[in-house]
């Protein structure tokens, strides 16, 4: 502004503690972007006097908010977004009709293969942790060969030696 009105901007300052006044403009004006203060910078061309910060603040207030750049809706064909809510809403009347103690979910192994899954392994921590039901479950499991691991070996050998003892 110094450039717009030389010594008139200068001398409001006079006598003031010039790191104050910026501090006090900064914390100001800056909740505004830089198009809305040079669109309040371009209307003071038009003003003999220089604005205070609440005259300046106020133009900037006036200014055009800018416009905002997203990206679009993504576009979900309409069977795609059918079937995601249908397996939504499947996988929320398992969880709701599953019921605290309930291991129905360790009998049958998941479609995509039991090896290194999820599944496998908190059947595994299940078993480790002494859980009858689960050792029993786990046992079938590597029976029919569908867990087939060291880990899991070692939990039912160490359960059958402690039975034992």
């Amino acid at each position: 502004m110094s450039a717009m009105y030389g010594r008139l901007f200068a001398d409001m300052w006079a006598g003031s503690d010039l790191h104050e006044v910026k501090s006090a403009w900064a914390d100001d004006l800056g909740a505004f972007c830089g198009q809305q203060i040079a669109w309040a910078m371009e209307q003071c061309k038009s003003r003999e006097l220089p604005p205070t910060l609440p005259a300046f603040r106020n133009l900037c207030q006036q200014a055009p908010r800018p416009e905002v750049l997203a990206l679009p809706p993504p576009r979900v064909p309409r069977e795609v977004a059918q079937e995601r809510a249908q397996q939504l809403r499947k996988t929320a009347e398992q969880a709701s009709r599953r019921q605290a103690g309930d291991t129905s979910w360790a009998r049958t192994p998941p479609a995509d293969g039991a090896r290194g899954s999820l599944w496998e392994r908190r059947i595994i921590e299940l078993a480790e942790a002494g859980d009858p039901r689960f050792l029993q479950q786990l046992a079938e499991h590597v029976e029919r060969g569908v867990i087939v691991s060291a880990r899991a070996s070692a939990v039912l050998n160490a359960a059958e030696s402690h039975a034992l003892a």
